[in-house]
This record gives structure tokens, C-alpha cells and sequence, in this order.
């Protein structure tokens, strides 16, 4: 029963982010396959001007991933909370979704940064992130309903 209710919370937390956030899709002829799927299940949030310096040099690069010698990514179920901490003062940001079999060897599951902070272990990336490895892209503006983030918390465990 437990992981029914986690389950459909999780599901619950995708379809706000992707329908009820006013979801428009990235312009075609971007050089991405814009083909969604359920395998890639790591994401890369950025604002749009990263998302703008990002298209132009091919690397996506935030001074947040280069301060930590890392780049931050979340699964799924992690993307809420880290909207919710990390975003919460931006109208509107950019959701790119990663093929992971370009990432293959690159991904590292690691405690969050700063520890204790969340829950679970999070993908993190020790090299470049190429627009090439970028699957699917999304430009969310705010105005869905806002979870608490204790609630939030609940669905990394």
C-alpha cells in the first residue's frame, strides 16, 4: 500500500511539473531529438539564460555546478523539491531531459550537496554536459500549485 500511495505521488509530481506548469515545447530544428522517454530519467534545470549561453557553446555550464566541480542533475521524483529550493525566485526556467545512454559511464549517484539537506542519493556528473546528450526540452513558467516542501522531501525517500 505504501509504495502505491509513493508511486502515485510521484506520478502525481510529474504531471504537475509537465502539464500543469504551462509546458510549451522547444522549437524544432534545435538539433535534439525532442523524443521523450520514460528510459531517460535524469533532468537538468536551467534559467533561460544559462539555457541561451548553453545552445550557443554547446556545453551546458551554471556557476553552481562549476563552485562545486560537479553538474547537478535530478531524477524524476527529485525535480519538485529541487524547483521548489533552487528556482523558486524565477518566473520561468528551462527542463531538459538527458539520454542517458550518452551519459553512460559519466552519471554518479552521490549524497546530496549540501548533506543532509535531502533525501536519497542524486546523479551527478563529473565532465562536460553536451547539448548533444539533451533528449527533450521544456520551457516551464510558473503557476502550478506549490507543495510544501516537507511534502516534497516525502517522495525522494
Amino acid at each position: 500500500m505504501i509504495e502505491i500511495k509513493k508511486f502515485c505521488f510521484e506520478t502525481f509530481i510529474i504531471i504537475n511539473l509537465l502539464f500543469c506548469s504551462c509546458i510549451t515545447y522547444a522549437q524544432k530544428g534545435n538539433g535534439m531529438s525532442n523524443d521523450f522517454s520514460m528510459r531517460n530519467d535524469l533532468y537538468k534545470i536551467l534559467t533561460l539564460q544559462e539555457w541561451n549561453t548553453a545552445k550557443k557553446n554547446g556545453a551546458v555550464v551554471t556557476e553552481l555546478d562549476q563552485n562545486d566541480g560537479f553538474i547537478h542533475l535530478s531524477t524524476s521524483s527529485q525535480l519538485g523539491l529541487t524547483l521548489s529550493l533552487y528556482f523558486k525566485d524565477h518566473k520561468n526556467v528551462v527542463l531538459l531531459q538527458l539520454d542517458t545512454n550518452k551519459l553512460k559511464d559519466k552519471v554518479v549517484f552521490e549524497e546530496p550537496v549540501p548533506k543532509g539537506s535531502r533525501a536519497g542519493l542524486f546523479p551527478h556528473i563529473y565532465g562536460e554536459l553536451l547539448t548533444e546528450q539533451i533528449t527533450k526540452v521544456w520551457y516551464l513558467e510558473r503557476g502550478a500549485f506549490v507543495l510544501p516542501d516537507e511534502v516534497l522531501i516525502q517522495s525522494e525517500t
